[in-house]
């Protein structure tokens, strides 16, 4: 099994933003990235935590990826409807 943690110094990025009606999240890092065989969402508690807390609040209204990015590193974006406080208890 490959291991999925790094060590050392790196950047990570947060960008969110609020299109078409959905919250757009994306955070990013410069690490090595995930090796070949790393599942990030069976090999911690926090990825796999937010994945089913996602999927229990939006269905299938709602996307969580974790991959590698373009510039290597990893890259975990998620995507779901915005509602408000008030429109969600109602």
């Amino acid at each position: 099994m490959a291991t999925c943690r790094a060590s050392g110094r790196g950047t990570v990025e947060v960008r969110a933003r609020c299109a078409g009606g959905r919250i757009e999240l994306e955070v990013e890092d410069d690490g090595p990235g995930l090796p070949a065989g790393c599942d990030p969402l069976g090999s911690g508690l926090g990825l796999a935590a937010t994945a089913e807390r996602l999927a229990l609040l939006y269905g299938e209204t709602q996307r969580f990826e974790v991959g590698n990015g373009e510039r290597g590193g990893c890259r975990i974006r998620a995507s779901f409807p915005y509602r408000t406080a008030e429109a969600a208890a109602g």
